[in-house]
């Protein structure tokens, strides 16, 4: 019986799991395209099932990034930012030993610096440079260093 039991979780995990890889494959379709909307609508779905996973954070984050160039408005642009700014730090929280996740902050208050003022740009400046160490300091190869895995 309890063998039973068990081999029942760990179907049931394997096909979520499965569904999950399906869903961040098929937003990866969508990031290779440049269509941020779109891979959004998978990487979403996968975080539901899946919402600790510092890679997908740190996708879903690039694509709320990459959204702001497709915005017309300075507020949408900024919810979009903030938006990105959340999965970044969540990102950080799963994984504080993945310089992605750090790097990830980084670009997202570099995105936010044109819409701000320049006393808030002084103080985003600090943020990313220390956000950027970091990430440098976990993997000297990172993008921040010549890696550009996470910017286009």
């Amino acid at each position: 019986m309890f063998k039973t039991i068990l081999t029942l979780i760990f179907a049931i995990s394997y096909t979520a799991m499965a569904g999950v890889i399906d869903l961040i494959k098929k937003g990866d379709d969508y990031d290779q395209q440049f269509k941020p909307n779109e891979a959004l609508k998978y990487y979403l779905q996968a975080e539901k099932e899946s919402p600790n996973d510092s890679n997908l954070l740190v996708k879903i984050t690039r694509q709320y990034v990459f959204r702001m160039d497709e915005l017309s408005s300075k507020s949408e642009k900024m919810d979009s930012a903030k938006t990105a700014l959340s999965y970044a730090q969540r990102a950080v929280k799963a994984a504080p030993r993945d310089s992605d996740a750090y790097l990830s902050v980084a670009i997202v208050y570099g995105k936010m610096t044109p819409l701000l003022g320049n006393k808030e740009k002084i103080e985003l400046s600090k943020k990313i440079k220390e956000a950027a160490e970091k990430a440098a300091k976990l993997n000297p190869r990172c993008a921040c260093t010549g890696r550009t895995r996470l910017l286009r």
